[in-house]
């Protein structure tokens, strides 16, 4: 799954030259937070529980579930953060 979401297949990995909101970049990130959110919730997992256990603050937490919502701004969290997450999960 991360490898498919992290696939740049040709594309600049900097998304300051993708102009506009719906670039591919912004489209795999707010792919990812659906992903995240909705294993979270098939494991009954509060924000706050998956933040601690990832050792992440709730805010940057809640920040990247919220990308998920297309008209929420994307975040850009490390990708160490984005790996914890996915290591609490379970997630590839």
């Amino acid at each position: 799954m991360f490898s498919e979401l992290t696939s740049d297949r040709g594309a600049k990995s900097d998304v300051s030259q993708h102009p506009g909101p719906d670039n591919a970049v912004e489209s795999k990130i707010r792919v990812l937070a659906r992903r995240i959110r909705r294993a979270r919730a098939q494991q009954l997992l509060s924000q706050e529980h998956l933040a601690y256990e990832a050792g992440v603050s709730v805010y940057t937490y809640a920040a990247i579930e919220k990308a998920s919502i297309p008209a929420q701004p994307v975040p850009n969290p490390t990708l160490r953060t984005v790996i914890c997450i996915m290591d609490v999960l379970g997630l590839d």
